[in-house]
């Protein structure tokens, strides 16, 4: 890239320096999350698909998951994990300037899940800034990296987001692969400038998209393209998830590897040096793969697939809340914040806590 293209950048402490990628300046001050009553084990699992006892948690290593009751909405779960966000962080609503929600699946296509996240928390007449960031997956890393750019250019001072998903009113239970291994729940994290000298900061990140995998992990309906309007024989098919389990992992193997690589290099530091890794928890089979290809240290790696499953985009912010609550993450740590998402895409961050 020519000399035209890059930009003279100011460092965390204020002093001009010149490099390729802004490190910017903010900070998680605290994370929360909400876990929906119902507890799914297993073995219910087990009888629902006709199987004998411990055979859903033999062959996709789960144990239990957590299903949404009907009160229990997206922007419902979403509401609860802020408030517990903001709770830990010692802030009241009014505090926030901006709310984004950062789901798999929005609760409906319009208006967006964070207008209805803003009215349950009580500022529907407030004017903040409500809006959704979404890249399935990988939506928290997507928003996180989004909102930072904003706040380090001085557009927020205080921002809330949220990752909330149902995954169980979706599931194609004729194929245990795509259905066995989801949870629901919702996990949130309240964003904001880092202090002078604080040190908390976003080292790295970068995203990839391989779109020739666009079929692989699809949910049809819900848009413009199969409606029960113009098209009602496949409307109620395409409202279940399917996926091609071989061929996304296919791809992850043949693409993750120079990612990390680049986003390590990108933070200027390597994989054995990070303090923890939290991934977006995609199946049993998959952390264990991802823990193969990239030589993560299992002792470091945030693991919460057997009690939760996969939670679509809230997989990564309930890890790191789930992390920083038992004390796995502490200030100062180095921790990559890493996963897949339907696409095929890849994203990724380096942050210092």
């Amino acid at each position: 890239m020519g000399a035209a293209f890059e930009t003279n950048k100011i460092d965390c402490t204020g002093q001009a320096e010149f490099q390729p990628h802004l490190q910017r300046c903010v900070k998680i001050l605290a994370t929360g999350s909400y876990v929906p009553r119902t507890t799914i084990a297993s073995t219910e699992i087990d009888a629902r698909l006709g199987k004998r006892a411990g055979w859903t948690q033999r062959l996709f290593g789960i144990e239990k998951r957590h299903y949404a009751a009907p009160d229990e909405s997206t922007s419902f779960m979403a509401a609860e994990a802020g408030r517990d966000a903001l709770a830990k962080a010692g802030l009241n609503v009014d505090d926030i300037d901006c709310i984004v929600a950062a789901c798999g699946v929005g609760e409906q296509p319009i208006p967006s899940t964070a207008v209805l996240v803003q009215n349950k928390l009580g500022l529907g007449r407030s004017g903040i800034a409500a809006f959704d960031v979404n890249s399935t997956c990988l939506s928290f890393v997507t928003a996180f990296d989004t909102v930072a750019d904003a706040i380090a250019m001085g557009r927020y001072k205080c921002v809330l987001i949220v990752s909330s998903d149902i995954a169980s009113c979706g599931l194609d239970w004729s194929n245990p692969e795509a259905a066995a291994i989801f949870g629901d729940g919702a996990a949130a994290v309240v964003v904001a400038p880092s202090p002078s000298g604080d040190g908390a900061r976003i080292l790295s990140s970068r995203m990839n998209t391989y779109g020739t995998f666009q079929d692989t992990c699809r949910l049809e309906a819900g848009g413009t393209r199969i409606n029960a309007t113009r098209e009602a024989d496949r409307f109620q098919d395409a409202t279940t998830f399917k996926m091609d389990g071989p061929e996304a992992l296919e791809c992850v193997v043949n693409h993750l590897p120079a990612f990390v690589g680049e986003l390590c290099q990108q933070a200027k530091l390597s994989v054995g040096t990070l303090d923890a890794a939290i991934l977006h928890q995609a199946s049993h089979h998959a952390l264990g793969v991802v823990q193969d290809l990239i030589g993560f240290d299992p002792n470091k790696m945030v693991l919460i697939f057997k009690q939760f499953g996969n939670q679509i985009a809230t997989s990564i912010p309930h890890a790191l809340d789930q992390a920083v609550s038992s004390g796995a993450v502490k200030r100062g740590d180095k921790v990559m914040l890493l996963g897949t998402s339907a696409g095929i895409s890849f994203g990724g961050m380096v942050i210092e806590y």
